[in-house]
C-alpha cells in the first residue's frame, strides 16, 4: 500500500469565505471555492520516515512495534506510542494511504478484516513453503 498506493494526491477545497492563508506566513492565499493538494506518494517514499523506501520489506512495521515493546513497553514511552500508531487501521500524517483526519476511509477496518481472513483461509488451505534458489 505504501509503494503503489492508488492515492497519488490528497486534494481538499477551500471553503472559508476569507480563504485560506500559508502557514508559514508568507503572502498567498487560496481564494475560497480554489483546490488545494498535497502529493501523498513523496510522502510515503520520505527516506527520513522510512529507511531504504524503495525496498520491499514485508515486515518493516512488525519490527518497529516490537522493538518499541521491548524497550519497555510503557504507555509513555514515545517510541510505543509510535509503534501503537503503525496498526493497518491507524492513519497518520506519514502513512496516508487511507487519508487522514475526518476524511479517513472508513472501509479501512473492513479490509483488515478481509485480509485476516485471507491469510488464516490460506493458511488453513494451503501448504507454504519456500521455492528453491
Amino acid at each position: 500500500m505504501r509503494l503503489t498506493s492508488l492515492l497519488s494526491a490528497l486534494g481538499r477545497k477551500v471553503v472559508p469565505a476569507a480563504g485560506v492563508r500559508a502557514p508559514d506566513g508568507e503572502d498567498w492565499v487560496a481564494p475560497q471555492g480554489s483546490y488545494l493538494t498535497i502529493n501523498a506518494a513523496d510522502r510515503h517514499l520520505d527516506p527520513d520516515l522510512y529507511p531504504d523506501p524503495t525496498r520491499y520489506d514485508a515486515f518493516r512495521f512488525a519490527r518497529e512495534a516490537q522493538e518499541a515493546q521491548q524497550d519497555g513497553g510503557q504507555e509513555t514511552n514515545q517510541e510505543y506510542l509510535r509503534a501503537r500508531r503503525l496498526g493497518m487501521t491507524s492513519t497518520s500524517k506519514d502513512f496516508l494511504a487511507f487519508g487522514h483526519g475526518w476524511h479517513a476511509c472508513p472501509g479501512r477496518f473492513l479490509v483488515e478484516q478481509m485480509l485476516k481472513m485471507l491469510m488464516a483461509y490460506m493458511l488453513m488451505h494451503y501448504d507454504i513453503e519456500y521455492l528453491p534458489s
